[in-house]
């Protein structure tokens, strides 16, 4: 996110220790004429560095300070870009790349109060490839079970409703897989969009929302949920971090350029 700032003022980006300037910043301050800067310490990261920097002139220390101040300038786009740190792999860079071009925030799905969406994507994307016989090689995937009406989902009700059953009462058996396909959706799109709203993010108009991550990470499932008519979605995938890089420059960056 210090990125899609640095972009939104046209400023350069610098990098400092936890604890310390490197040499090749603190020459770039100097080289520069740096007198003040804004410092990006999600969870005041930076808290053994500050007093080494020139004036700080916006100190961000939360993700929600982050947000609003990326929110607060015209350029900002009704954009979200979701990337993820489970493999750990640095695929956060292509993200911030892309974002600093809509000059809008980058998020973690991990970080999604109400737990992570991508975990329900991967519920999902697993049920389907085994139920495809993915198990004895196929590679064509199953589907999520359906029903025509709304299901019981409270777990209590629906395993007392199971014991009265096997005890012979006359009651109505849940259909089998409670209908998965609807509110596995559904409990994937909230846990996202409960994390949209509470950093502010659902504003008037179409969201427009792109992942940036490997499938392993954050699968086609929930890109493919948040399309709707109040936004649109898109997904850039990729083994490696550069090459995901590659997907951005060449697909968004380079035509931006040229045409």
């Amino acid at each position: 996110n210090a990125a899609v700032i640095a972009s939104l003022n046209h400023y350069p980006l610098l990098y400092v220790n936890q604890d310390s300037v490197p040499a090749a910043t603190a020459s770039a301050f100097t080289a520069l004429g740096v007198t003040k800067v804004i410092f990006v310490e999600r969870n005041e990261i930076g808290a053994d560095v500050r007093a080494s920097l020139p004036t700080i002139e916006k100190d961000l220390m939360t993700m929600q300070e982050i947000i609003d101040e990326i929110k607060s300038y015209p350029a900002s786009e009704n954009y979200v870009t979701a990337t993820s740190t489970k493999t750990g792999e640095g695929f956060f860079a292509p993200a911030a790349m892309l974002a600093a071009y809509h000059g809008a925030p980058v998020i973690r799905v991990e970080d999604a109060p109400d737990g992570d969406p991508a975990a329900v994507a991967q519920r999902i994307h697993t049920w389907q490839r085994w139920d495809g016989d993915f198990y004895h090689g196929s590679r064509s995937t199953g589907h999520l079970p359906q029903a025509d009406a709304p299901v019981e989902q409270n777990k209590l009700t629906v395993y007392i409703t199971l014991l009265k059953f096997f005890l012979g009462k006359n009651v109505t058996v849940p259909p089998y897989g409670l209908d998965a396909k609807r509110y596995w959706n559904e409990e994937m799109y909230t846990k996202f969009h409960n994390y949209i709203v509470s950093l502010g993010l659902d504003n008037d108009g179409q969201e427009g929302y792109v992942t940036v991550a490997p499938r392993d990470d954050i699968t086609l499932e929930l890109h493919s949920a948040l399309m709707g008519n109040n936004s649109y979605a898109g997904d850039i995938p990729g083994n490696t971090p550069a090459y995901t890089n590659d997907i951005v420059v060449r697909n968004i960056l380079y035509p931006a350029l040229i045409y």
